[in-house]
């Protein structure tokens, strides 16, 4: 068993901000919006030099998707931010434990509790560690200092383990 308080600071909370604010926005999204925007916008412009109605109606139609998805992403990062900035506030206690049983979290947000079972992996990102689920999303965030290497190694292990053993019981 292993268990670390820790009081959350500035840089704790940018840490896990940028985490939950990256995991709000999926991957796939950021990059379906860095391919599709430049082409769209481009097909629009094109279609708007024609000189024909339709074209200048279908750029602005692209421009307004295009507006609405840089406007979408901004909104699901602000609120991500917002979640952290009202859980993890600046000097605030975070109680981690890693125990056989799963992994506890105890702070100013309340008490969350998931067994090993429900997890496929715990990475360190920079100045944070984001625990993933089984479905690989991410779970749960924690501040980098509040686990060491040996801690997090632990962890893994429960992991490791838990899956192991659920596909020794679906086999």
């Amino acid at each position: 068993m292993f268990e670390n308080g820790i009081t959350i600071d500035a840089a704790d909370r940018a840490a896990v901000r940028r985490a939950f604010a990256d995991a709000a926005v999926s991957r796939r999204l950021r990059i379906t919006g860095m391919i599709a925007l430049p082409i769209a916008l481009v097909v629009g412009i094109v279609l708007a030099v024609s000189g024909r109605s339709i074209g200048v109606f279908a750029f602005g139609v692209i421009a307004a998707l295009a507006l609405l998805l840089v406007v979408f992403v901004g909104i699901l990062r602000r609120v991500a931010a917002k979640a952290v900035d009202d859980a993890m506030r600046v000097g605030s206690r975070l109680t981690v434990r890693i125990a056989p049983d799963g992994l506890g979290l105890d702070g100013s947000f309340g008490s969350s509790r998931a067994p090993w079972n429900s997890f496929s992996g715990a990475v360190r990102i920079k100045d944070g560690i984001v625990f993933r689920n089984t479905a690989g999303k991410a779970a749960f965030f924690v501040p980098g200092r509040a686990l060491d290497d040996g801690a997090l190694a632990l962890a893994e292990g429960y992991i490791d383990r838990a899956r192991r053993d659920e596909q020794d019981y679906v086999a």
